[in-house]
């Protein structure tokens, strides 16, 4: 039994799609040790085992027993399956009628979103930024006024999650391999497009086989004596007071509550007599007469700033004012101007506006 099971599952795992039909003689009806083990093997090659087992559905029968010793199996998960079972007079076995119905191609959702029109955007504070007064306030609400202004409404699909194995590699391979699939159809008779197209498919074909085995391989051996870690289990719960709370609004609860009270229980362990000593938690005395000066700061310069716009991330997400880096470096020559103006204001008067003041 053991070597027809590790022939049989070698067998199931190099076919892709497949339907298998067998007399295995093998009673899924039985309890017995060979028969779970059968069951875990064709689990494990990542087939289901579509007959029903209950002795109403058996696949042979005399007047004392009743047995499923007739298995349809299969690894395809995208269709529908009805298996219906037969009498038949020509064999005391019954006839396994199957229904493959193939299911409606699963299509990727769409969303609809607020995008900026980069070229409305400088066209919109082209004109209206020398309007503006030179101070901070009035050249961020211009911003955001024109910001507002420049949003279209845009739809697009959502593509289905990747694979953690998928690489950056793969993706440019399949990039390149749909490229030449274009030219090919383009230039049906070019034999030597057709030679770079299949040999770009097959080299996409090693390479998810070779990026899948060898993450699968190294996630199963990092976790080797961890095997519960390999599925990535989510915790849980969290334990207070001696008891696992599972529910996730009451988890929310208990962080809230660790996190707003952390530094009053910090302070609290802290010895009194230090409490009142400022010399543990200042650096000068009261009376210590500071050489550096706010007034010695230098104005900045227009060339610091756009060297600053230039070194933004385009990824980071926007501030408290709905002010991406991406419109900012779109005008930056509009506004640099006014914004240093602004900034060096801000410094010399010892004034800033509320919105620099929000954490």
């Amino acid at each position: 039994m053991d070597n027809f099971l590790n022939i049989y599952s070698s067998q199931l795992e190099k076919r892709k799609r497949a339907l298998v039909f067998g007399d295995f003689n093998i009673d899924l009806l039985k309890k017995d040790k060979y028969i779970t083990d059968y069951v875990v093997e064709v689990k494990e090659s990542g087939y289901e085992i579509l007959n029903k087992i209950d002795p109403d559905y058996c696949t042979r029968e005399t007047s004392k027993t009743k047995t499923i010793i007739d298995h349809i199996s299969t690894n395809i998960n995208n269709h529908t399956f009805s298996l219906s079972i037969i009498e038949s007079s020509l064999s005391d076995h019954k006839h396994l009628y199957l229904e493959v119905g193939k299911e409606a191609p699963r299509r990727n959702s769409k969303i609809n979103y607020t995008a900026i029109d980069y070229d409305t955007l400088y066209n919109n504070v082209l004109k209206t930024i020398d309007k503006i007064e030179n101070d901070y306030s009035s050249l961020e609400n211009c911003i955001i006024l024109n910001i507002n202004n420049s949003k279209i409404r845009k739809r697009k699909s959502l593509n289905p999650p990747q694979k953690d194995w998928i690489n950056k590699n793969i993706i440019d391979a399949i990039n390149t391999r749909n490229y030449l699939w274009k030219e090919m159809k383009r230039n049906k008779n070019d034999e030597e497009l057709k030679k770079l197209f299949r040999k770009e498919r097959d080299k996409v074909q090693v390479m998810i086989k070779t990026c899948k085995e060898n993450y699968y391989q190294k996630l199963f051996q990092d976790t080797q004596k961890q095997p519960k870690k390999c599925g990535i289990p989510a915790p849980p719960g969290l334990v207070s007071d001696s008891k696992l709370v599972t529910d996730g609004t009451k988890v929310c609860d208990l962080f809230n509550l660790f996190f707003s009270s952390v530094g009053a229980d910090l302070s609290n362990k802290i010895p009194q007599k230090y409490h009142s000593d400022t010399g543990n938690i200042l650096m000068y005395e009261h009376n210590h007469s500071h050489d550096i000066l706010l007034k010695e700061l230098k104005p900045c310069t227009v060339e610091e700033v756009i060297k600053i716009i230039d070194n933004l991330d385009i990824n980071a997400s926007t501030g408290l004012d709905g002010i991406s880096t991406k419109a900012i470096k779109c005008i930056k020559n509009l506004i640099v101007e006014k914004l240093v103006h602004s900034v060096n204001k801000c410094f010399r008067l010892g004034v800033f506006p509320d919105s620099l003041k929000a954490a």
